[in-house]
């Protein structure tokens, strides 16, 4: 399975955008220790161990972006084979939390 068929690029205010209106769903799929850290606004938490039990919650009718470490973090991208196996319609986002913060996009901890 080639990696560019599950990344694709979306422009990350109309991320932000959609995912407060509800229309599209953001997971960051890194340990629930990161995503504490900092993360994606509107992002849920559901660390790639735990995706197959949460998935079930999940509507088949609005897109998932995942997202994990970056563009060489791999678990985005399997959480997007998991999910599009399941019927799902699934991206994999390619920036990590520092990558959001460096092109000036807010950043939310729950330390």
């Amino acid at each position: 399975v080639s990696q560019s068929r599950y990344f694709e690029s979306i422009n990350r205010k109309t991320l932000l955008s959609k995912a407060k209106k509800g229309e599209i769903l953001i997971i960051d799929v890194r340990p629930d220790d990161e995503f504490k850290s900092g993360h994606i606004p509107f992002a849920q938490s559901v660390p790639i161990s735990e995706l197959k039990s949460v998935m079930k919650k999940f509507s088949k009718d609005i897109e998932i972006v995942a997202y994990c470490r970056g563009l060489f973090c791999f678990l985005a991208l399997d959480a997007v084979q998991v999910l599009k196996a399941k019927g799902f319609k699934a991206k994999r986002l390619g920036d990590s939390v520092t990558d959001w913060e460096l092109q000036g996009l807010p950043v939310e901890r729950s330390v």
